[in-house]
């Protein structure tokens, strides 16, 4: 039997990563993860983009699970003139 490839492919996670920056830095500062699944169109797609955002240090949770850009994400948006 021949094993399905289930990753998600790197295009693809690219864009929700940018997606997802700029759903936070231009659209509205906070968003739910369950919100951030229904823009991006896949939930898991949006867990994965939020959790390698978050380790590069370009958007944090809050305690209740939201999801907000980085002083220093806004601030590169500061300073570039536009959402990511």
């Amino acid at each position: 039997m021949h094993d399905q490839d289930t990753r998600t492919p790197p295009h693809r996670m690219e864009q929700a990563e940018q997606r997802v920056l700029y759903l936070l830095t231009d659209e509205q500062p906070v968003w739910t993860m369950e919100d951030l699944g229904r823009e991006v169109e896949s939930a898991e797609d949006a867990r994965i983009a939020v959790q390698e955002l978050a380790g590069a240090g370009l958007v944090a949770k809050a305690g209740d699970g939201c999801v907000f850009a980085t002083r220093a994400t806004m601030r590169l948006v500061g300073l570039t003139g536009d959402a990511i």
